[in-house]
């Protein structure tokens, strides 16, 4: 080697080591810097540093900084350019930019079985790179599920599961609404066992705390589940257990009746869920529904043998009422026991206060008082309001009447009787065009029945 050659490479070598040892401080000010507009939320700044990182040592973590933060600063165009290229939809990429894309498709508006189908793509291509902590599979299960790939879907839950146990209670519902009750059983049994010490460690966990419920009443383990919904109830006080336990309660209900338990024993399931919550729709219907497909009147004669025992006598009150209202007799007597041996019963108290309405010579002060008392209970109940809103129209309190029964059509829009009311209170309030459109739509409603 000449003497210029030896200058040359003594000159170029330090050289060397002064631009990679630059290089690398400038390096570190950048993503020190980008942590600070991170923390601050700074975008421009975000975008600056990243932008800088790309030129400085480009890599395709900072690429993906870059286009996120480009998009935030509303830079759209260059955004996408920089992920197309590194998540094109017919190769693999870089994995987390495809996991990006397909959660843009799934979490907009306009989704479709086309967008569907893009974002499996991208899934599929993440898989490979992005699938240590289940996310991708879970969301591949969520798109196989929505074009109808149930069997997909199922393994790609599986698959989640296997790598995050939290996805176990995803399994369950999948299985369960496969009707694929054996799997359904599996899954729910491990998300229990996963949830329960959750359950114990973080006691306001509400979610963690229903699904825990959820799967021990599948798996009939209805004692666990009251004793889990009755401990949120003292630690979370403002948590709705009430209506998850009455849930729990029509759960072991409907196993119990299907094992052809004792009819006073079932009787007790319904009385709790009515403790529980006397709002429930559902219980109410098993109620009103209970052994009505009996013609011969057996269930009336088992009721009654209950009713002298002494046990559940407002529960069976009300099951009788709600029979012989069905058959078009009067149950009122059977009602106001109901309702005079438990509060709790408010649909029975409705049903008085509206029977009072329909009759021409009813004590419509007695009902409205009545109904009144309900509603400072639940003062959101539709069906109640109506029940007020129609008392208050037979009295001729007609501005009065309006605000219940106008809440009411909310919920019941095609309510033939609502209608004609609001009809008759806008007539009598001087509004004779409001008056007239309901009357049409009353109309229109009967000739449809």
């Amino acid at each position: 080697m000449g003497l210029p050659a030896v200058i040359c490479v003594v000159t170029i070598v330090p050289l060397l080591f002064f631009v990679a040892r630059r290089e690398r401080q400038l390096e570190y000010v950048y993503r020190q810097d980008a942590e600070t507009a991170f923390a601050n939320n700074d975008q421009v700044m975000a975008v600056i540093c990243f932008d800088r990182l790309v030129r400085l040592r480009p890599n395709d973590a900072d690429r993906l900084q870059l286009a996120t933060w480009l998009r935030q600063t509303g830079q759209v165009t260059r955004s996408n350019n920089i992920m197309r290229g590194l998540a094109p939809e017919d190769k693999r990429g870089y994995g987390p930019a495809h996991l990006w894309f397909a959660k843009k498709i799934i979490e907009s508006e306009a989704v479709d079985p086309e967008s569907l189908t893009i974002a499996i793509s991208h899934l599929i291509h993440a898989r490979g790179t992005e699938r240590d902590d289940g996310e991708v599979d879970f969301l591949l299960a969520t798109c196989y599920w929505a074009t109808g790939s149930y069997q997909e879907s199922l393994q790609a839950l599986n698959e989640a599961a296997g790598r995050d146990p939290a996805y176990y209670h995803n399994l369950f519902r999948a299985c369960q609404q496969a009707r694929l009750l054996p799997a359904a059983s599996t899954s729910a049994k491990l998300a229990a066992d996963y949830l329960k010490p959750i359950v114990a460690e973080n006691p306001l966990d509400r979610d963690a705390r229903q699904k825990y419920v959820e799967c021990q009443i599948w798996l009939n383990e209805f004692k666990i589940a009251e004793t889990t919904l009755r401990q949120g109830m003292k630690v979370d006080p403002d948590g709705a257990w009430h209506k998850v336990l009455a849930n729990a309660y029509l759960a072991q209900f409907k196993q119990t009746k299907s094992e052809g338990l004792a009819l006073a024993d079932l009787l007790s399931f319904l009385e709790k869920a009515i403790a529980a919550d006397s709002e429930s729709a559902e219980a109410l219907k098993e109620l009103t529904n209970f052994g009505v497909e009996d013609g011969n009147d057996r269930i009336d004669s088992i009721l009654e043998n209950v009713l002298t025992s002494g046990r559940h006598t407002a529960v069976v009150h009300f099951i009788l009422g709600s029979r012989q209202f069905q058959r078009g007799e009067s149950g009122l007597l059977h009602m106001k026991q109901a309702y005079q041996l438990n509060k709790n019963l408010v649909f029975a108290a409705n049903n008085l206060a509206y029977q009072e309405m329909l009759d021409e010579d009813g004590d419509f002060e007695a009902g409205l008082n009545l109904i009144s008392d309900v509603l400072q209970k639940l003062p959101n109940n539709h069906a109640f309001r109506e029940t007020r809103g129609q008392l208050l129209t037979r009295l001729d309190r007609f501005e009065e009447a309006l605000g219940d029964l106008e809440y009411a059509l909310a919920k019941f829009p095609d309510d033939q009787k609502l209608h004609e009311s609001l009809s008759h209170c806008y007539q009598e309030l001087g509004q004779p065009s409001l008056a007239k459109r309901h009357s049409e739509r009353a109309r229109r409603i009967r000739d449809r029945l």
